[in-house]
């Protein structure tokens, strides 16, 4: 089993003062330490759930710039064309769950989502929601 952990600490910190001290408390239990500057990429997400749990950490923001900026990068073209209408596909779901929610199931918190949801597919005919695979 393999655990991250992100740590960020003052510049008079040195790596290796932090690689000596965590190897002092935890390498003689089993446990391997490696200390580097760069986050691990080598596991990908590849449950719903974990992406939902990304998604709702990284929005948990009161910075809407941060939020538009996610927006127009995906909106880029340094994302491909196909992954970008994926990705439609996925805004459109939301739209469609928000705008079919029943009152008790949404609050002051979300409210305007949901009626904007709903304006927003009362804009848009039932024939142009299916977006084709090209």
């Amino acid at each position: 089993m393999r655990f991250f952990v992100v740590l960020e600490f003052d510049e008079k910190l040195t790596k290796e003062f932090v690689e000596r001290v965590t190897k002092e408390r935890l390498g003689g239990k089993g446990v391997k330490v490696t200390v580097t500057d760069e986050i691990p990429t080598e596991r990908r997400i590849t449950e719903v759930d974990e992406l939902v749990s990304v998604i709702e950490d990284f929005v948990n923001t009161f910075n809407y710039d941060r939020l538009r900026e996610l927006g127009r990068a995906l909106a880029s073209d340094k994302v491909h064309r196909t992954l970008q209408q994926n990705i439609m596909r996925v805004v459109l779901a939301f739209i469609e769950a928000q705008a079919t929610k029943k009152e008790e199931r949404y609050d002051a918190r979300n409210e305007a989502t949901v009626h904007l949801c709903r304006k927003l597919l009362e804009g848009v005919e039932e024939r142009y929601r299916h977006l084709p695979t090209i």
